[in-house]
């Protein structure tokens, strides 16, 4: 396999990718800019400072509500009662949240508080509401809304009042106990309680302005659901007054709740009254009706009646039946008498006691009289003047006893005919009785009734009289007013300030690792996967210019040690046969890549192995060597290859380094790229090949000039600079692109000046891109004793290895 290919595959194992991100890698990037974290939370805290110092604060006052359950006077004749409990009926107290919001509970307890102006001072810049201080004492004479204009009032140092609107400014030098006429607005001040030398702005409130934007900061929410315990809470920007105010709603309402109660309850007591005397009314006419209708139907009592009458239907019945026994005894008693005068017997016929007494009589001489004859009849004749005055006397006596049967029929006749009559009436009225009776009940039923509910009535009536003097809120309060400052909170804000602080300074780290678009991350190189990486030149550590060859000769530090791994490279990789020296050009995409520096140390390297090593200053536009190495009075490769001169010795210099040759320029060639492709140049190069092992040339970025370009096919070995932290990451494709357009140049890419910031320090798969780094370029966390030590890695690199629990691989 080629070296190519090796490094090739070295390299795309160094840089493949893990999506894992290492807490401690990204630990570690933030760390690496404390100060900037530092800076952020500093800056963070005296924004908050000055928003703790400058916003207006904001207090809140708190207190809980229980509402009890709600039943008009009318419930209990419903049984009906408002779902205040724990059943799934509509929880009607959630509606109290709307009625202490109203704009009527609100401007209540407005009136109760009675502040109708605002007074302000500035202090701390900002304007603080100076409630329940008034340096004035004003009353409003006449108000018009719809004229004011809602101006601002000042009463200066000297107790001036100035009034500003939009469309005037007034003044009053002494606006005590005068009327101040403004448009719609009329007030005198009736006194002044400040003294001179302080400044107070203050303004008027409309009540109905000021309750809707009060009532938008009032707030009733239920601590839970279906439980009627409701919290109220009420934010202003002073103390007082959002104790003051919510201490009044809290009145306000309750006064509210109970005027709503006390007219359901007027209302309620008015129907009853109402109920009452059209009940009494009713009641009295239905006992009218059920008095007349006793007296018309003369009776008290219809079931009494109705026996009495069965009664007398009876009596009548057994009265015409004696009647017709007794017509049947005196026909009988008739038929006798007319026999002859013969006795007859005689029964009681059940006749009044006269007509009894006179057909006993009657009879009783009517048998005397026989018995007296029959005794004649035995001592006289028949024609015997004795016994005809005998027969006589009971023949008059048998005409007396018929003639009084006769009267005794007909009168038997005519109560028997009133009897018949008394019947058929009384048979009537038994018939027309089960209505008269369903009469009654209905008038009875209807008297009782109205009777019933004008007693339940007058008692309810009673009873809501009562309730009413003694009536109470539908809520009671249940905790005490609490008033606490809700803006700004110290702790709120110094939580703010942290967060904030830390979202500043990492957003500062994430934007600068974002928007960086430098080289800055070893991943970057798999932008160029055809062009071999070479090595990695680590920071040097005290620069100093001119060079201090002393210094640098005994030299033993990590920057050193990169260098000797590049020249190693370029060692083992020479396998020239001929005898002729490498030639190695040195360049870049643009200056600044470390193209000199690294040149002179890479030259330094190679002739501490006993070398001959030469370097050519070929920047002819921009030369360095010369400031580096502090030769100012030479013949310049610019000059030299201008006068096309030949004495190649004459143009090279030595340095305090054995082994080690330089050909400096200096500014000024007309024409540097012709200067370049020149014949002399072209001997020079030959001249310097047959005299030295290494030949370095120093040349000019390949992406500013052309000056460089005839040099990459004459080179062996281009090493193409990338500075870390300083090169685009464009550099390695324009690295890759002069490769494949050159093949003859051998392009190896070497990275400059690198260190480790852990700002750009990769947090996916870290741990393994660094073990795999460990295997390819030099260790900085232990040397030990192989080279000098450089910088301790900062105190966070310190302080985190020795808390992670996964141990770096060396």
């Amino acid at each position: 396999m080629t070296d190519n290919g090796r490094d090739q595959d070295f390299f795309e194992r160094l840089t493949s990718p893990n999506d894992r991100v290492d807490t401690m890698a990204l630990l570690r990037v933030i760390l690496s800019r404390w100060h900037w974290m530092l800076s952020a939370l500093a800056l963070a805290a005296l924004l908050g400072l000055f928003y703790y110092k400058w916003a207006t604060p904001r207090y809140a006052s708190k207190v809980t509500f229980k509402y009890h359950q709600k039943a008009s006077q009318l419930d209990e004749l419903t049984n009906t009662y408002s779902g205040y409990f724990f059943d799934n009926s509509p929880a009607d107290y959630l509606t109290e949240a709307f009625i202490i919001r109203s704009q009527g509970v609100v401007e209540e307890a407005l009136a109760v508080l009675n502040s109708p102006f605002t007074f302000y001072r500035t202090k701390a810049l900002r304007q603080v509401d100076v409630y329940p201080y008034r340096p004035l004492r004003i009353s409003i004479l006449d108000y018009r809304p719809e004229e004011f204009e809602n101006g601002t009032f000042i009463l200066d140092e000297r107790l001036g009042l100035t009034y500003t609107s939009p469309g005037s400014t007034l003044h009053w030098a002494d606006p005590l106990l005068q009327p101040i006429h403004l448009p719609g607005l009329t007030l005198r001040v009736d006194s002044l309680l400040t003294q001179p030398g302080y400044r107070y702005r203050f303004h008027y409130n409309d009540p109905t302005k000021l309750a809707k934007r009060l009532a938008e900061q009032i707030e009733m929410k239920e601590v839970e659901e279906a439980m009627p315990i409701m919290h109220l809470s009420f934010e202003h920007q002073s103390e007082a007054y959002t104790h003051d105010f919510t201490k009044s709603l809290i009145q306000s309402y309750g006064a509210f709740d109970l005027l709503k109660k006390r007219k359901s309850s007027d209302l309620t007591i008015a129907f009853i009254r109402q109920q009452l005397q059209i009940f009494s009314d009713s009641l009295k006419q239905a006992a009218q009706q059920l008095e007349d209708f006793k007296q018309n139907n003369k009776t008290l009592d219809l079931r009494q009646a109705a026996e009495v009458t069965a009664s007398r239907l009876e009596a009548i019945d057994a009265e015409k039946q004696k009647l017709l026994v007794q017509n049947s005894y005196l026909k009988l008693l008739e038929q006798n008498l007319t026999l002859g005068l013969e006795p007859t017997p005689w029964l009681s016929m059940g006749l009044d006691a006269p007509s009894e007494a006179l057909f006993t009589n009657l009879l009783s001489q009517y048998h005397q009289a026989l018995y007296k004859r029959k005794e004649m009849l035995l001592q006289f004749s028949l024609n015997a003047p004795p016994l005809v005055l005998a027969t006589q006397r009971v023949e008059s006596l048998q005409q007396q006893i018929i003639n009084q049967m006769a009267l005794l029929e007909k009168k038997n006749q005519v109560t028997a005919n009133l009897l018949t009559s008394q019947r058929i009436k009384l048979q009537s009225q038994l018939l027309t009785w089960p209505v008269l009776e369903r009469t009654q009940l209905y008038l009875q039923s209807n008297y009782d009734v109205n009777q019933r509910i004008y007693a339940m009535l007058r008692d309810k009536d009673l009873e809501a009289s009562i309730l009413r003097a003694g009536i109470l809120p539908t809520f009671t309060v249940i905790s005490g007013l609490d008033v606490e400052q809700v803006a700004p909170r110290p702790w709120a804000i110094g939580a703010l300030a942290v967060v904030l602080g830390l979202l500043l300074g990492i957003g500062s780290i994430a934007g600068a690792r974002i928007s960086n678009s430098k080289l800055h991350a070893l991943h970057h190189l798999r932008d160029a996967p055809k062009l071999a990486f070479w090595g990695i030149i680590y920071h040097h550590q005290g620069m100093r210019y001119p060079i201090d060859w002393a210094h640098i000769l005994s030299d033993r530090s990590l920057f050193t040690e990169s260098v000797n791994l590049v020249r190693s490279r370029l060692t083992l990789g020479n396998h020239k046969e001929s005898a002729e020296g490498t030639q190695i050009l040195i360049t870049s995409q643009t200056a600044g890549e470390g193209k000199s520096f690294f040149t002179i140390h890479l030259a330094l390297s190679l002739s501490k192995l006993g070398k001959r090593v030469l370097i050519i200053d070929a920047d002819l536009r921009k030369p360095q060597l010369s400031y580096y190495l502090s030769e100012t009075n030479l013949v310049g490769l610019g000059s030299f290859l201008e006068a096309q001169r030949s004495d190649f010795p004459a143009l090279i210099r030595a340095t305090e380094a054995p082994n080690l040759h330089f050909i400096g320029t200096q500014l000024g060639p007309e024409r540097p790229a012709e200067l370049l492709q020149a014949e002399t140049f072209r001997r020079l190069l030959a001249y310097c090949k047959s005299q030295y092992q290494y030949i370095l040339l120093d040349s000019a970025p390949l992406a500013l000039v052309s000056d460089s370009l005839p040099l990459l096919q004459s080179s062996d070995y281009t090493l193409f600079m990338a500075r870390w932290l300083r090169s685009d990451r464009d550099v390695l494709r324009f690295a890759r692109q002069a490769a494949l357009q050159y093949p003859g140049s051998n392009m190896k890419l070497v990275l400059t000046d690198f260190y480790q910031d852990g700002l750009f320090e990769p947090i996916t798969g870290h741990r393994e891109i660094e073990q795999r780094m460990a295997t390819y370029v030099m260790s900085q966390s232990d040397n030990s004793g192989y080279y000098a030590a450089t910088t301790p890695p900062p105190w966070y690199i310190r302080w985190l290895s020795r808390r992670s629990p996964h141990k770096r691989q060396h």
